[in-house]
């Protein structure tokens, strides 16, 4: 699986979601999250969001793979775990309340969250609002986003050779309109992406990250590696050389 993460809330005009679906389906890429900003137990706010979320659930079921769409996942929340205030921790009936209304639309993928730290907060078995998947934020080559000239060491090539579904954050940035992210902050959200700000894919990185999504659609059996120990070279003076075998399913 390779996506890019798109927010809409930080492009607020509809009609250019559909410009960056494209443009990401363009890159060979076969997966896009769209995400926002709603977290509460609120009765009113759930009275109001019930009706919307019952159909857009109801719309992923439609697609799920197992319809023969392309919806292989359902994401029901993302750093749930990050607060500010006096919140005591993740309200677990508000995950339970997506999960249902996610099953009674008639999803059943598995269903994952994204863990603002590794807390273990909604990890399957923990009970209500657990998910089936669960996954934390990790940075291994740091938070760089804001810096793009100064990067630490990044992870080697036989720790990355084991990925088998890749989102990159964030496919298009776009704009904190008002500051969202963080009143000391700048308001852009850029980040550097494919996809620009002003939604433009002139940079560098979107032509070579279409190059490798396109690659790899037609030559699959170059994502099919995995890190040999088998073969010690005697004599070389590079000091990074890895060799793999082939894999066959």
């Amino acid at each position: 699986m390779l996506a890019g993460e798109y927010a809409p809330f930080r492009h607020p005009v509809p009609s250019v979601w559909l410009d960056a679906s494209e443009k990401v389906k363009a890159l060979g890429f076969n997966a896009i999250p769209f995400y926002g900003l709603l977290r509460t137990t609120a009765p009113d706010l759930l009275a109001a969001i019930d009706n919307y979320m019952s159909h857009v659930y109801k719309i992923i079921a439609d697609a799920q793979i197992t319809n023969g769409g392309p919806a292989t996942l359902l994401k029901a929340e993302n750093e749930y775990s990050m607060f500010e205030g006096e919140a005591l921790g993740p309200d677990r009936q508000y995950m339970q309340y997506f999960i249902d209304k996610a099953r009674d639309a008639g999803i059943v993928v598995p269903i994952t969250s994204n863990d603002a730290s590794n807390n273990g907060y909604n990890a399957p078995g923990t009970g209500l609002g657990a998910v089936d998947i669960y996954g934390y934020d990790q940075y291994p080559i740091g938070v760089g986003w804001y810096n793009l000239c100064d990067w630490p060491a990044g992870l080697q090539v036989d720790l990355c050779i084991r990925c088998q579904k890749l989102s990159l954050y964030s496919i298009g940035g776009g704009t904190n309109w008002g500051n969202l992210g963080y009143l000391d902050f700048y308001s852009s959200y850029d980040l550097g992406a494919m996809i620009a700000e002003d939604g433009t894919v002139t940079r560098e990185k979107y032509s070579e990250a279409k190059s490798q999504g396109q690659f790899f659609k037609v030559a699959l059996a170059t994502t099919l590696h995995d890190l040999s120990n088998q073969i010690q070279p005697r004599c070389c003076l590079l000091h990074d050389i890895h060799v793999y075998r082939r894999v066959r399913y």
